[in-house]
């Protein structure tokens, strides 16, 4: 009877997800993925990446040029991380698309697949923030090698764009 059940949910988690989504869906099964970061509420989220990124962020669509994004990456990579090629103060669309760019390029560079809609990140539709924010929380806690990560060290102390003004 459990390999029924463990088979029918392969099957419909095949459905469900496409193929694609069948390495996640395995690992899943076998308690590789956290299970509560795929739900995370909008607050959680905010301020783990306040604490993790050291910024201030109070909406999730502040993190739209990208640059919040790196800064999880280089967390989990510092070693691999190109995190100097981020642009941190940016506020132009081209700008913000060249951070969107260092992140595919370490994704497929890691072998890492994720559907980002850039278009979407970029023009700071709350839902599509808070849906990559959970996949890179998931992702996170997944590659997590609880190391220290110095945020504002890491980026010569600079200010995210987007982030509010401190006092």
């Amino acid at each position: 009877m459990g390999k029924f059940i463990v088979l029918s949910l392969l099957v419909l988690g095949h459905l469900a997800l496409g193929s694609h989504g069948m390495g996640v869906m395995k690992e899943a099964m076998h308690g590789n993925l956290p299970g509560r970061t795929a739900f995370m509420p909008k607050g959680e989220l905010l301020t783990w990446v306040n604490t993790l990124v050291e910024c201030e962020f109070s909406e999730l669509q502040q993190c739209a040029n990208g640059a919040a994004y790196c800064c999880v990456l280089d967390a989990l990579f510092p070693e691999d991380f190109p995190i100097r090629k981020v642009l941190f103060s940016a506020k132009a669309e081209h700008d913000s698309i060249k951070n969107y760019k260092i992140i595919q390029q370490f994704f497929t560079k890691k072998g890492v697949s994720s559907e980002m809609d850039v278009e979407k990140l970029l023009k700071g539709r709350p839902m599509e923030h808070l849906a990559f924010l959970q996949w890179l929380r998931g992702f996170f806690d997944h590659h997590d090698r609880r190391i220290h990560y110095d945020a504002l060290g890491r980026r010569g102390g600079r200010r995210i764009n987007g982030e509010a003004s401190g006092p």
